[in-house]
């Protein structure tokens, strides 16, 4: 029995995630980051001030996977703990100067992965691309809202 199309599409789509997760852990790898560590950081970038249900959130991660990365990135020095501003009982998060640092070199992998993407698309069809995207996420978002990934270690 021949696959309908929309199977086909999203065979197709998990194994661009699986090329790009390839991608950016190879380039990840020489920054000392893992994938989860460099979400939280750029995450950290949009949002200062960010507390750990945020990030879970933000990065739509099992709480305690955000609580790993957290601790790794403090241990390198990426990012600081800080008390929250009008509730002494909660805790946000900060980039330190070496973790912005970081988030130019993220930024740059970010640039050169969606380059090595889309460079083969012309203009209309990037354009109709983000469009058709923009499309699909939306019944996706509304089936998983406040969901979260549990993640396997």
């Amino acid at each position: 029995m021949a696959k309908s199309l929309s199977v086909q599409i999203l065979e197709d789509f998990g194994e661009i995630r699986r090329y790009i997760n390839i991608i950016a852990l190879r380039d990840l790898r020489p920054l000392g980051l893992g994938q989860k560590q460099a979400m939280i950081l750029r995450c950290l970038a949009k949002n200062p001030n960010s507390s750990l249900a945020d990030l879970s959130r933000f990065t739509m991660s099992d709480p305690a996977a955000v609580t790993r990365a957290i601790d790794s990135l403090e241990k390198s020095e990426w990012i600081v703990k800080q008390e929250h501003p009008s509730d002494r009982r909660r805790w946000v998060l900060a980039l330190t100067p070496a973790g912005k640092k970081q988030i130019s070199a993220l930024d740059e992998l970010v640039k050169n992965i969606s380059s090595t993407m889309t460079d083969s698309l012309s203009k209309t069809e990037l354009e109709a691309l983000a469009k058709i995207f923009a499309k699909m996420k939306t019944p996706l978002g509304e089936i998983t809202e406040g969901q979260t990934v549990v993640e396997e270690d």
